[in-house]
């Protein structure tokens, strides 16, 4: 996915208002996993559906 810095705000969806299908969900999960060092491939199917959710996701993860 190529998408704007500028275009993601917390609202966003990944697939409806982005077009990800769950290759490109992944790639962006393994992404974030990589620049973080969390986990968050298990997690996509229940919480990660916006950019909001990943956010979030991440921010727990490092405080955890």
């Amino acid at each position: 996915m190529n998408v704007p810095p500028e275009r993601l705000k917390a609202e966003i969806s990944f697939v409806a208002d982005l077009d990800a299908d769950s290759v490109a969900m992944v790639d962006v999960l393994m992404a974030l996993e990589d620049a973080f060092g969390v986990r968050l491939v298990d997690e996509y199917d229940q919480q990660i559906k916006t950019v909001g959710d990943a956010v979030d996701f991440v921010s727990r993860q490092l405080s955890a």
